[in-house]
């Protein structure tokens, strides 16, 4: 009867583990010519980095771009002709991290819709309270008040 059992018992994990396995399979995901193209988000940091708005025309927002570098251009100079030189350093600082923030905040977003199945956008811990400024995590009670 201990036989029995045993038999009947391995015959039925021998019919469970194929099915089992093929469930634990993870979902193939067809790559396409968008997620080929996909901003590569270090990439647009270093762009930004090295020449400021670079990145957000690598990510394809040419006139953003265009617009930042001269407008980071006329801080330069005001800073060079030592115009109120402290305030505006202050202040260049202050865009420069803003825009490092959210040019790779941008990549992210724009990589992992082109490389969610069928374009559709892949929900981000956090993005259902995510600020207003493209900050991760929840946004501050405080700032709502």
């Amino acid at each position: 009867m201990k036989y029995l059992l045993a038999l009947l018992l391995c015959a039925s994990l021998a019919m469970v583990a194929p099915a089992a396995q093929a469930m634990a399979a993870p979902a193939y995901v067809p790559v396409t010519h968008e997620a080929a193209d996909a901003p590569e988000p270090v990439v647009a940091l270093l762009l930004e980095l090295l020449l400021p708005g670079l990145g957000a025309i690598y990510l394809g927002e040419v006139g953003g771009g265009l617009l930042f570098m001269a407008v980071m251009g006329l801080v330069c100079i005001l800073i060079a002709l030592n115009i109120s030189a402290l305030y505006l350093s202050v202040l260049g600082c202050g865009i420069r991290i803003l825009a490092l923030v959210h040019v790779y905040n941008k990549a992210v977003k724009k990589r992992n819709e082109a490389l969610s199945p069928h374009g559709e956008p892949q929900n981000q811990p956090g993005d259902e309270n995510a600020s207003t400024f493209g900050l991760p995590g929840p946004m501050p009670v405080s700032w709502s008040l």
